[in-house]
């Protein structure tokens, strides 16, 4: 075979291997209604999540999907609930290890709710 087919053969390989590969930020998002839902999975090896609500009108809350401290049960995902992260309309968190470096002792999944139904949510998880 001739080098140049061979050049274009492997190249385009690479560019269709990396077109399904997702590198960081891993983003997560759809749509949420008045029951908790996954926003991320488990993760051990992250260093930083973005947790963001992009509506305009609806209010928007993250948890850990894990149990309690205090109680040993599972936290109840609620819009201003305890465990809860509550975001208004277009307001973002971040949480992160030490200077977005070291990996964030929280490898949980994520959680969200909204106050009401058909609303989107968004989430950047950084390795």
């Amino acid at each position: 075979m001739p080098p140049l087919v061979v050049f274009a053969f492997l190249l385009t390989s690479l560019c269709v291997g990396a077109a399904f590969a997702q590198i960081p930020p891993y983003v997560h998002g759809g749509t949420v209604g008045t029951s908790p839902i996954q926003a991320a999975p488990n993760d051990l090896l992250r260093r930083k999540i973005v947790l963001y609500n992009p509506n305009a009108t609806a209010i928007i809350a993250y948890c850990p999907a894990g149990p309690s401290r205090d109680t040993g049960l599972p936290l109840v995902c609620a819009v201003n609930g305890a465990g809860s992260i509550t975001l208004q309309p277009y307001t973002g968190f971040v949480l992160q290890g030490s200077n977005g470096a070291t990996r964030l002792d929280m490898p949980s999944a994520i959680n969200v709710i909204s106050s009401t139904p058909g609303w989107s949510y968004t989430v950047w998880d950084q390795e």
